[in-house]
């Protein structure tokens, strides 16, 4: 038996405004990173800095930090959230069960070496089947594999850039992990723009279609 549709509009609402906060906390941390480039820039020169200047900086370093790591994960949860309801979906609105467990939409997302094809799969999954006007095993869009693309070199850079600042040992070391970071943060921001996009056309998508189903029904 398939699992009831449930409309996707209100989980996307929430996802979008937390996906926004997000966003918003990421730019605050570029801006405190540029900020700190240009202290361990002035140490670089040889210029006496004064301590209280160091202490403040590595005190806003560590609150925006802690807070960025927060935001992403309350992010990514409500992300999830949205796109399990979303898989969920696909069985009433196709009339046939789907190829993979909804549950692989949470645990493919932290499993080792899955996580980096499993989520894009599965969203290549629903936005196939939600969209109204695409046959079955149709095109999708160019918008997945740049979204996915952004998410995964982001990480990658990401990882390097705390692996350099973990081993630095001379300010020239902290700028260039700072520098990564800011590139991190930047492919962040464009992949979660894609993801706000990617959030809207499935959640619409899928009311269409929902709304189409039932016409076709009614008029059978």
């Amino acid at each position: 038996m398939f699992a009831l549709y449930h409309p996707l509009k209100g989980r996307a609402l929430w996802c979008a405004l937390i996906l926004l906060i997000h966003g918003l906390v990421t730019v605050v941390t570029i801006a405190f990173t540029f900020v700190e480039l240009d202290l361990l820039s002035r140490i670089e020169r040889g210029e006496n800095v004064p301590y209280h200047e160091l202490i403040s900086s590595d005190d806003r370093m560590l609150v925006i930090g802690w807070v960025y790591i927060a935001s992403i994960v309350i992010a990514g949860a409500a992300f999830i959230f949205w796109m399990h309801r979303a898989y969920r979906n696909l069985e009433p609105l196709m009339g046939r069960f789907q190829e993979h467990s909804p549950w692989w939409v949470i645990f493919g997302w932290i499993i080792p070496i899955i996580s980096l094809f499993r989520p894009y799969q599965l969203m290549k999954e629903i936005y196939r089947d939600s969209s109204p006007g695409l046959p079955y095993r149709g095109d999708t869009t160019p918008l997945l594999p740049f979204w996915w693309a952004l998410w995964l070199v982001g990480g990658w850079i990401g990882t390097f850039a705390g692996n350099l600042m973990f081993r630095g040992e001379t300010a020239r070391d902290l700028i260039m992990a700072d520098r990564f970071y800011v590139v991190t943060d930047a492919l962040a921001l464009a992949a979660l723009v894609f993801a706000l996009v990617l959030v809207h056309r499935i959640t619409s998508n899928q009311q269409t279609k929902y709304e189409g189903n039932i016409a076709a029904a009614s008029s059978a």
